[in-house]
């Protein structure tokens, strides 16, 4: 049994004010970039940084994915971008983390609503509704990331931007 650690972060608040961009295209609105610079800092400073790291395609959740990139000086290009993990369902979400390399102990997904915050509520086996930027951590006592389905995980953190409680 291994202690696995997985990171779900919404992507932070995008801008509607374009109606002839794509949903996909959609960039982060001037309080997304502020949150998620506050929400990457936060993150740094309460976690490891991640072994593997995934984002949809969605310019929202790469923009977002940027700044916590930064904070925890990656290289871009070791992220996978995944196009499955826009607007991705439960079963996708479980798909992925069950593809996530054995080796990995530690891994963040940035994805979108409602599946983040499902697939939070049903590892966890506790109502998770995540708002724009928050920040999910579940721990795993399991033999590997295939091994991850419903109700395994054991919510350790869940933080946003708003949260007063810091």
């Amino acid at each position: 049994m291994e202690n696995l650690r997985l990171h779900l972060i919404r992507h932070a608040k995008s801008d509607w004010n374009h109606e002839q961009i794509s949903d996909h295209d959609r960039p982060l609105n001037n309080r997304g970039l502020k949150d998620a610079r506050i929400m990457s800092k936060r993150f740094h400073e309460n976690f490891e940084t991640p072994d593997y790291w995934s984002s949809s395609t969605a310019i929202r959740a790469k923009s977002t994915l940027h700044f916590f990139a930064q904070s925890c000086g990656l290289d871009e290009s070791q992220v996978i971008l995944e196009k499955d993990l826009y607007l991705a369902s439960l079963q996708t979400f479980i798909d992925l983390i069950n593809t996530i390399p054995r080796n990995a102990k530690s891994a963040v997904m940035f994805g979108h609503n409602p599946g983040i915050s499902e697939i939070s509520t049903y590892l966890s086996n506790e109502y998770v509704e995540m708002p724009t930027c928050c920040i999910v951590s579940l721990e795993f006592n399991l033999e590997g990331w295939g091994m991850v389905s419903g109700r395994t995980g054991n919510l350790v953190k869940l933080d946003y931007p708003q949260n007063t409680l810091l």
